[in-house]
Order: structure tokens, then sequence, then C-alpha cells
């Protein structure tokens, strides 16, 4: 068995957790907890893996995501306490799973291809005919976790302390949540043609819509049936919690968000309430509009890594001490600005959100740490936590 070395204590890596964990249950931890979102496509030149070797198998994303753990504990300060393994393909799944053609290239990471499928034909019909759970890129996933499973049995996680883990432990399926019902449509017929979509062809867009939520049901059924209500999202540990998106939200008019997100988000969120889950949201972009929608229409209970560009005080006001709330720092300036800007940036919103949040606050990118982001702007967070995060 080959053993990784993390230079990391498992001691240390329990108190990160219940540090988090009491955030969760909108209690007051002993500071602010910090998290990051650093996804592959930052971590895979840290370790020296392409992508192309990446995307070649279950046996490359084990070893590339091994070696993107003991990196991430041992040169990022925050409050991550795992490893997750998990099969990958960034966020081109949802799209590629309902016949849209994907480009891997060599140095980034893939996109969905041009022209979108729908434009090559938009009649729904062959839409409706796609099983998703036996083609694309949803069935490789549940292939590819149980070899991932399988092959992790040959790696062990030793910590600074001793204590030894069997790599298996941390592989997850993915999946336990879609990119976003409205993003994924546009992902399939493009934000032009859906725009217009809107207005010309209202019933068209209902139509797809009601699609798309039937099949990402399906795979967000499959994805926790596989993992015992325990899957990976944005390369997060999801306890009994499914995510919904949706960053398309944050580009339409509250009017068009009523008429054709509203209906599909209560359903998704009431189907998966009823199953005692929780379900959280995420924007990316400016969603003062969303706010109140989120909380009272959908009943979503964790707003994970919302955009810096969102009202802080509008949203600590409406959610804090409610649900949970995870974001809030400019992803722009923790890649160009200086640590000492951060940590101020950091205090500053640390001082909205505290006090209305009853301790369910997590200070966090909003979101999605743009790779050569430099890492000490990143631990930078953690140390303004540290100064300013007391309750």
């Amino acid at each position: 068995m080959e053993t990784v070395d993390i230079a990391i204590s498992s001691e240390e890596l329990a108190r990160r957790k219940e540090r988090l964990e009491t955030a969760e249950r909108l209690e007051r931890p002993d500071r602010v907890p910090v998290l990051h979102y650093i996804g592959m496509r930052y971590l895979l030149p840290k370790v020296g893996v392409s992508f192309p070797e990446y995307f070649s198998g279950p046996r490359a994303q084990v070893e590339a995501q091994l070696k993107a753990g003991k990196w991430l504990l041992e040169n990022v300060q925050s409050d991550y306490h795992r490893i997750a393994l998990w099969p990958d393909f960034m966020f081109v799944e949802d799209a590629g799973s309902f016949g849209a053609d994907v480009v891997f290239p060599a140095y980034d990471s893939p996109w969905i291809a041009r022209p979108h499928v729908l434009e090559k034909n938009d009649n729904l019909d062959k839409l409706r005919e796609i099983d998703v759970l036996r083609t694309g890129f949803y069935p490789r996933m549940i292939d590819w976790y149980g070899e991932m499973k399988s092959i992790a049995t040959e790696y062990q996680v030793r910590f600074l302390d001793g204590a030894c883990r069997s790599a298996s432990e941390y592989v997850l399926p993915a999946g336990a949540g879609t990119i976003g019902l409205l993003t994924l449509a546009t992902d399939l017929c493009g934000v032009e043609n859906m725009s217009v979509a809107f207005y010309e062809r209202p019933q068209w867009v209902h139509d797809l819509l009601d699609i798309v939520l039937e099949q990402s049901i399906r795979w967000m059924d499959r994805a926790v049936e596989l993992g015992g209500g325990q899957t990976c999202f944005c390369s997060d540990l999801r306890d009994h919690t499914v995510f919904i998106g949706d960053d398309a939200l944050a580009q339409m008019s509250r009017k068009l968000v009523d008429q054709f997100a509203r209906p599909r988000h209560k359903r998704i969120a009431d189907y998966y309430h009823a199953r005692g889950f929780r379900v959280e949201a995420h924007n990316c972009g400016k969603a003062d509009h969303l706010l109140d929608y989120w909380k009272d229409e959908i009943g979503i209970d964790r707003y994970y890594g919302f955009s810096y560009l969102t009202n802080k005080l509008k949203l600590a006001e409406l959610m804090g001490g409610k649900v949970p709330l995870l974001g809030g720092v400019s992803t722009q300036l923790l890649h160009d600005g200086t640590p000492e800007e951060i940590i101020d940036y950091c205090r500053q919103t640390i001082e909205v959100f505290a006090p209305r949040c009853s301790g369910g606050f997590v200070l966090m990118d909003g979101h999605n740490v743009a790779p050569d982001t430099p890492v000490e702007n990143l631990n930078a967070m953690t140390v303004a936590a540290k100064m300013y995060g007391k309750y």
C-alpha cells in the first residue's frame, strides 16, 4: 500500500471540522471559519498534472486528487479539513449528458462546444428520448466512482500525528446537484437563443426546462443513492444536501425568474425537503433581486459561494441567522490584490455578517478561485478571520 504523508495533524483537521459544523448549525464557533473553492483547474499545475492526463481515467484522478489534497492542506490556511476524491469533469457533465459536445483542450478546463446542441436541432423530441443515466457523462461518473473506490484502497493517508486513513474513505460520488436548471438549459441552446426564446417562444422554454428538471432529478437521486446521502459537489462534501444553483438567474429579471424558474426550483426543493435533505443555492454575479426568492419562495437551507457583487448588508439582514451563508470575498481582489488589501476587505465583510448571522457565516471566495491566485492572498483570509472574526 502506498502512503501519502500530509504534514498536518488529524487533531487540527478535527478542530477545523468542528468550527465549520458549528457555523452550519447557526451557532458561534471560536472564530469565523474560512473556506475556499479551489477547483482542480487551479490545482493541476500545482501538482504537475496536465489536463489531458487528468481526464484520462479514474486512476489518474485518484492520484491527481490525492496530490492536490496534500498540497491544499499543507499550503493553504483555511478550515478545509479533508481530502475529497470524486469523478470530476469540471461542470461540463450536465450538458454533456444531454447530448452537448464537449471540448477538452490541452491547457485548460473543458467547455461546451459551439454550435450548441439545440442550435443544431431545436426539436425537443430528441432531447426527451435521452436517458441521462445511460448516455453521456453521468454513467461514466457512476462507473468511475466505483473504479476510484477500488483504486483508492491501494493508498493510505498518514497525518503528522501518525493517524492513518484508507484513501477509499475519501472517495465520494459526484453530482448531488445540478449546475442550475436555467444554466443547464442555456448550455444546451446558447445565451442569445435562450434570451430571445423567453419572449418569442415561452412554451418551448417551459418544455425544455421540464425535460431538464425531470432528468436532473433522476441523476441527483442516483448520485445520493450511490453515496448513501454523502456526495461531492464543487470539491466539497455534501451530507444529505443537494445543490440547485443557479448562476443564470443573476442575469435574468425577477419577472423572468418568477415565470420560468420558480415553479421548477420550488418543485425540486419540495421534493428533496420531503426526503429529509437540505437544499442549497448559489449565485455568481449580483443577486440582490434573488435573495428573498431563495429564502422565502424556495426555502433554501444554505447559500453557498455567494458573490462579492451582491449587497452584503441586504443579504445579512435578510438571511443572517436563518441559513448558513458562505461567500462574500472578491475573487478578483484575491487574484490581483495584496495581502493587506485582502485583510482589510475581509475585515469589512466580517463586520457586516458576524453581528447578523448568529455564528452562521463562513468567509469564502465568491466564487471559484482563479488560476494563479497567489497563495499568500488566500492565506490572508485566515489571517483576517483570526484578527477580526471573534464573536
